[in-house]
């Protein structure tokens, strides 16, 4: 990187990694963490619908949060017994989860989610390995065949 990236990275970080700044931000949720693999989630399904109004994002991330309780991994791991209700979950006759996105699309990047740590430690990893790997469970279960890492750049294509 290049000196002038670095200077104008660090004049942001004195910038937006305030307490002042985080308070009011959706990046508040994976601040609410120390573990990576919680952090990675939360920030990585926080992302995932930040757009729109910011208030909004704030409340969809906290009912979010809710239902991941203290641990976004332990969540994710646990798998079909946690995100399963996901699936069909109809709120006043509609599926909407936020915006566009309904329970069903978090319930499927919840299963991609768990194929990723199913395999690897962190998401870091899951991004560094190269070339194909085994299909994940969920594209024997839902019929599909893909390597991990497609899944993963499929997840990244399509939910963000």
């Amino acid at each position: 990187m290049d000196t002038k990236t670095i200077s104008l990275l660090r004049e942001w970080a004195k910038t937006y990694n305030t307490e002042s700044f985080i308070k009011d931000d959706p990046v508040r949720f994976p601040h609410r963490f120390t573990e990576k693999r919680d952090i990675e989630i939360s920030a990585f399904l926080t992302a995932w619908i930040s757009y729109g109004r910011r208030a909004h994002i704030l409340q969809k991330a906290e009912e979010l949060h809710r239902l991941m309780g203290e641990s976004p991994y332990e969540f994710i791991r646990t798998g079909e017994t946690s995100f399963a209700p996901l699936r069909n979950r109809p709120v006043r006759g509609r599926d909407t989860f936020y915006r566009f996105y309904t329970y069903h699309d978090l319930h499927l990047l919840c299963c991609r989610l768990k194929d990723i740590y199913d395999t690897y430690d962190c998401m870091e990893d899951a991004m560094a390995g190269a070339g194909p790997f085994a299909d994940p469970p969920s594209a024997r279960r839902y019929g599909r065949r893909r390597s991990l890492r497609r899944s993963y750049l499929a997840v990244a294509t399509t939910f963000c």
